[in-house]
């Protein structure tokens, strides 16, 4: 594989991340969203979950259950950061890695 393809691999791959980082700040800047899901799930539900599994009525399976659903809040918000963390990057690098394309490009 050549220089300019690994360059253009890497920008298509920059893009991807853009766009999700994208999709993501939409998401979490509609109203529907931001119930259901931040404040229906992430809080209401996963905090019920929590306080499931240290209850001790419930088998030990049902609490390693519920403390399983209580952390998916966790990895949905770390998911999200994530999401938007890369795609700054990716955003940060396309002005330098369009710079190196031209390059290579010029001299091929």
């Amino acid at each position: 594989m050549t220089e300019l393809e690994q360059l253009e691999i890497q920008r298509k791959s920059n893009l991807d991340f853009i766009k999700r980082k994208e999709l993501v700040e939409r998401l979490q800047n509609n109203r529907e969203f931001k119930k259901v899901i931040l404040e229906d799930f992430c809080e209401k539900e996963c905090a019920a979950y929590a306080k499931a599994s240290a209850d001790p009525n419930l088998s030990a399976e049902d609490r390693a259950d519920a403390l399983a659903l209580a952390q998916a809040a966790g990895h949905l918000q770390r998911y999200l950061h994530v999401a938007i963390r890369m795609g700054v990057a990716a955003e940060n690098q396309m002005a330098e890695l369009d710079k190196t394309i031209d390059e290579v490009r010029a001299n091929g």
